[in-house]
């Protein structure tokens, strides 16, 4: 193939390609949006994560970021943000994009968060200092120790020793 031949190719697939993104926004822009059904979506997701108890909050907060979902800091307020991630998940998991969590579907919510969770192993500490519980992913270091401001974690790197501190 000559080199004239090969931009002429380069261009049409270009041309297609700015085709196909042109087709896809006018799409977008002609689909019908019920504004009242997201907005009730939203407010029903709301009142029911109103309903969770704080540890059934951040255990939420935790399994979404474990899925690759949720990309933020447990808040006790039903966020925009927190809304996106279930129904990222919802919609990955083929479950309709409601925001709302049925026990089914929070039960495999845990079940994908375990499969990315249980292999490191993870542990919770309680800070003394401070009263706070760290979530720690035990199963990458070599070993532990408490210290007066709280804890220490060692992992051998090439024959020698790496410290890891976490402190109150």
């Amino acid at each position: 193939m000559t080199e004239r031949n090969w931009l002429k190719l380069e261009e049409y697939r270009m041309n297609w390609r700015r085709l196909l993104r042109m087709l896809v926004v006018l799409a977008l822009f002609f689909i019908p949006v019920n504004a009242d059904t997201v907005q009730a979506d939203v407010v029903a997701a709301t009142q029911a994560y109103s309903k969770l108890s704080k540890d059934q909050k951040v255990q939420l907060t935790i399994n979404l970021i474990a899925t690759g979902d949720y990309n933020g800091l447990y808040s006790e307020s039903y966020s925009a943000r927190l809304n996106s991630a279930v129904e990222a998940f919802q919609s990955r998991e083929g479950i309709p994009p409601t925001g709302i969590l049925s026990k089914e579907d929070n039960d495999l919510l845990q079940s994908r968060a375990d499969a990315f969770l249980m292999p490191l192993g993870m542990k919770e500490y309680k800070l003394q200092s401070t009263g706070s519980t760290l979530l720690v992913p035990r199963a990458l270091f070599d070993s532990e120790a408490q210290t007066a401001w709280g804890y220490s974690f060692l992992k051998a790197v090439n024959g020698g020793d790496k410290l890891c501190q976490e402190a109150a």
